[in-house]
């Protein structure tokens, strides 16, 4: 990033800066690099008046560059494939070993307005304690009926 501010358009500073990018997994933030080291690669090149081993290394600059340009937009396409697959719509429901979602009724509305009174709340728990009873009577915390 120094070398970049002095020269923002140094074209061996942001094949270095794209390669450490693209090494730590952020590919997103490589590529702008790789493409404007590329771009730079090429206008020096049109220039002219290089020496020649500046010649080699803007050449070899330019293949790294269009390898590892190679490498994300395959990465890219897998990646694109991968969530496309997620998302499609399966016919054995999420998991093999569960059965999918239960199929709607047509004309079955909803049913109706949802009772969150204290009463039902409290009747709600009980049963999901599993302290209800079939019968008139409560039952103790001994699980004995308690005749009130």
């Amino acid at each position: 990033d120094i070398a970049l501010s002095v020269d923002p358009n140094h074209c061996r500073a942001l094949y270095r800066r794209g390669v450490a990018r693209y090494r730590t997994g952020n590919h997103a933030a490589a590529r702008p690099d790789f493409e404007a080291a590329l771009a730079g690669v090429r206008s020096q090149r049109e220039a002219g008046a290089v020496e020649e081993a500046e010649a080699r290394s803007l050449a070899d600059i330019e293949r790294r560059t269009l390898a590892y340009l190679g490498h994300i937009r395959r990465f890219s396409a897998g990646e694109r494939t991968r969530c496309k697959r997620m998302f499609e719509e399966e016919t054995d429901g999420l998991y093999a070993d569960r059965p999918g979602p239960k199929p709607e009724v047509a004309g079955q509305e909803d049913e109706g307005p949802v009772d969150d009174s204290d009463e039902a709340i409290d009747a709600a728990l009980a049963r999901a304690r599993g302290d209800w009873t079939c019968c008139p009577c409560r039952r103790n915390k001994h699980g004995r009926p308690k005749v009130e």
